[in-house]
């Protein structure tokens, strides 16, 4: 019988855990889990006659037992650790099969990473493919050699993974904290290591193709990449707004922002403290910036007024969904409130978003009258496309426009990025990258690389205002969101 250890996540130490696969490997026939008939309670009790052990079922609706304080004779035992050594710390050359615990072979693995190349490919519109800058740049992306992320993952996997990956074998869907879609994604990028990206028929934007470790949230994005920086752009979507649609009194707020340590989300902070004194919101501002955040960013792609107050979707993905009815209990948990309204009509009630909803009525009544919109590429956008199965409509337009605007801003730092023989590109994100110098010796490396990308930057930003024919500067900047502790002083 071959048992592996895993660490109970309450914290009360080792335990193994005994489903129908470890029941169908003391009978010798993995098929007896498949069809469900291995009988574990009775396999289970046959082997306590034994050997001493401390029994705990597990959850309902899962035929397991935890298994604690196993009792091993002492050559047993000094077996099991080796096992259980072997189990944590595998040979970096092999891959795991995190669903059956197995070791996977090479074979075909150039071939496979080409087949799924060449579906991101052909996964672009035709439109994306007029705009030649963004088509070779998603080429160059796509090019990445493997070699730039194997070794990072497998030193992630190694530390924090692979002991989850090992342990689904005994069932576990969430071992050790690790959320199930980083886990999906360590698997899959252990074959597929190179994130690869498309385009959209509604967007210019380049969005991850399938299982990528640009999906993976940015606590884990920065335990892979540790010794990188992450930059992005400060509230660029809703500096854009206020230069393309002409907004002087968010463009007099973002002034001050850029002039200060001050950000736009401490800016509503302030003023959702005042308006709800009673929630005593104190230095405690991530859940504001959250919610703040999904209400900017939806009223700058179009989101209709009224689902705006109401935090909803009423299209969209499950996830989406659930996404938005997450951030409604968490509305009324921070600000004490039983209707979510009561707090999303006050952000609406501020100047600044009185003054973006004002503007956005004006241009949904152009696009309407116009028939369509220009972006900044010269792409014409109509109001009705020629496949009468995808419909557009204003907000989906406005949302085009709007990302078509922050490609442009951002293109010429992933360019710089992929070009500059100093630097290595590691992540696309829309609105920001993952960049590490070649050389990461000293702190002054790590800030030559970031102003050698603010210039880029401010070179994207200068193509959108003549592109536009802003009358003002857009009022943004690139700043480093993460850096390895070291040379974080290099930064202030």
């Amino acid at each position: 019988m071959r048992l592996y250890s895993a660490i109970d996540p309450r914290g009360e130490g080792e335990f193994i855990c005994f489903g129908e696969q470890e029941a169908a490997l003391v009978l010798g026939d993995l098929t007896l889990a498949k069809h469900h008939k291995t009988r574990v309670q009775e396999r289970l009790a046959e082997i306590e006659k034994h050997i001493p052990m401390e029994i705990e079922p597990a959850a309902p609706k899962r035929n397991k037992t935890l298994i604690k304080n196993l009792k091993l004779a002492p050559d047993l035992e000094t077996a099991f650790d080796k096992e259980k050594i072997r189990a944590l710390k595998m040979d970096d050359a092999d891959l795991i099969d995190a669903r059956t615990g197995r070791r996977l072979g090479k074979s075909g693995l150039a071939k496979k990473r080409q087949e799924k190349k060449a579906k991101a490919s052909e996964s672009d519109s035709a439109r994306t493919h007029d705009i030649e800058d963004i088509h070779s740049f998603k080429r160059q992306l796509n090019d990445l050699s493997p070699n730039r992320f194997t070794k990072r993952i497998k030193r992630t996997v190694n530390k924090v993974g692979r002991h989850c990956l090992e342990s689904r074998k005994s069932g576990h869907k969430a071992c050790s904290g690790v959320p199930e879609h980083v886990v999906q994604v360590l698997e899959h990028t252990q074959r597929h290591p190179v994130p690869l990206y498309k385009a959209t028929d509604r967007t210019l934007r380049l969005s991850p193709f399938g299982l990528s470790l640009a999906q993976l949230p940015k606590a884990w994005r920065r335990h892979l990449f540790e010794d990188c920086l992450e930059i992005d752009a400060d509230s660029i979507q809703l500096a854009l707004a206020a230069a393309l649609w002409d907004l002087p009194t968010l463009q007099g707020i973002l002034s001050t922002c850029t002039a200060s340590e001050q950000t736009w989300w401490d800016v509503l902070h302030d003023y959702l403290e005042q308006a709800f004194p009673q929630a005593d919101l104190g230095n405690n501002r991530a859940p504001t910036k959250a919610i703040c955040k999904t209400m900017t960013y939806s009223m700058v792609f179009g989101m209709s007024e009224r689902n705006l107050r109401r935090l909803t979707i009423t299209r969209g993905s499950k996830a989406g969904k659930a996404r938005f009815k997450s951030l409604r209990t968490d509305v009324r948990k921070h600000f004490g409130v039983e209707n979510v309204e009561t707090v999303t009509n006050r952000i609406l009630a501020h100047p600044a978003f009185q003054e973006l909803l004002k503007a956005r009525k004006e241009l949904f009544r152009a696009i309407r009258r116009d028939r369509g919109i220009r972006d900044g590429f010269g792409r014409w956008i109509p109001l009705r496309t020629q496949n009468a199965d995808e419909p557009r409509n204003v907000s989906s337009m406005l949302s085009d426009y709007m990302q078509a605007a922050e490609m442009m801003a951002m293109l010429p730092v992933g360019k710089e990025a992929l070009g500059n023989s100093t630097m290595l590109l590691y992540l696309w994100q829309h609105d920001g990258i993952t960049v590490r110098p070649k050389k990461t010796d000293r702190p002054s490396r790590y800030r030559k690389t970031l102003t050698t990308l603010q210039s880029a930057f401010q070179k994207g930003l200068k193509d959108v205002e003549d592109a536009f024919g802003c009358k003002t500067s857009i009022q943004t900047q690139l700043s480093v969101d993460y850096c390895p502790s070291a040379v974080s002083d290099a930064f202030g």
